[in-house]
């Protein structure tokens, strides 16, 4: 059975394309084997190939990054089903399996693995932050809370939060310290937030605070949506793509086995042809 790098969260989910003895290239220009036209995604943003029986992705000096599990690398990594892939705001995994020999039979009742719960629907991105979690949309990001009483004696009544991108005017990051955890704070035109403090910073419902192994991931975040808030004022200034250039793609990527005759008819339909 062939091993598959596939979209599995947003528009671009059922994408993919296998990774076999050739090197799989992944990026937004045509030439690559695995196409995304996302804004997201640099024109050649990264590639997969097989060493033995294990996958590895390597990227390829991209704007925005490749991480696994939430760690940008800058190597070659193991992947394997259960890794957390994003390119950009495209989350990615491995589906399939290479068998190169059949396996003792085990005594043991075998154990089914935990699937990693997916995103909301819409949601390019999840960050997980302390006793909190952070989800980024094309058009907004939505805070949520763990309901507690420490939670409460901090936040109060606040609870969740919905943030529409178009009324940010800034984003404070300030990275994790040596004693202090990170946090990620939304800022307003003519608005009240407080930057004299972390205490004063955290208690801010606008703020989302991380710890040390999260930070690589709200970096990200960072970095997604400040280029979506830049998109939304500025739209002429991103790379658009038609429903021919689309429809180009989806053929080039059927032609080439990435995609099922099945697959090419559905998204051709949503494209409106």
């Amino acid at each position: 059975m062939a091993i598959f790098l596939a979209c599995i969260a947003g528009a671009l989910t059922g994408r993919k394309a296998p990774v076999g003895d050739q090197q799989l290239t992944i990026g937004r220009d045509p030439s690559n084997k695995l196409v995304l036209p996302d804004p997201t995604i640099s024109r050649f943003h990264a590639r997969a190939f097989l060493r033995g029986d294990d996958v590895l992705i390597v990227d390829l000096d991209s704007k925005l990054g490749t991480y696994v599990d939430g760690v940008r690398i800058a190597q070659p990594t193991l992947i394997t089903p259960q890794s957390q892939v994003h390119l950009g705001s495209v989350r990615m995994a491995i589906q399939g399996t290479l068998i190169t020999a059949i396996p003792p039979r085990s005594t043991q009742p075998a154990q089914v693995p935990t699937a990693a719960p997916a995103p909301p629907a819409g949601c390019l991105l999840v960050a997980i932050g302390k006793k909190c979690a952070l989800e980024v949309y094309r058009d907004k990001v939505r805070i949520t809370r763990q309901h507690g009483l420490d939670q409460l004696l901090i936040h109060g009544l606040k609870g969740d939060r919905e943030i529409y991108l178009r009324t940010v005017s800034g984003i404070v990051f300030k990275p994790v310290g040596t004693i202090t955890v990170g946090y990620l704070q939304f800022t307003f035109a003519g608005g009240l937030e407080t930057k004299r403090a972390l205490l004063d910073a955290v208690q801010d419902s606008n703020t989302v605070i991380f710890e040390p192994s999260a930070q690589p991931m709200f970096e990200q975040a960072k970095a997604l949506i400040e280029q979506l808030i830049a998109s939304i004022h500025n739209p002429a200034s991103h790379q658009s793509f038609s429903p021919a250039d689309e429809l180009a793609k989806l053929h080039q990527l059927l032609q080439v086995g990435a995609i099922t005759q099945s697959e090419f008819d559905t998204h051709k339909r949503r494209l409106g042809f």
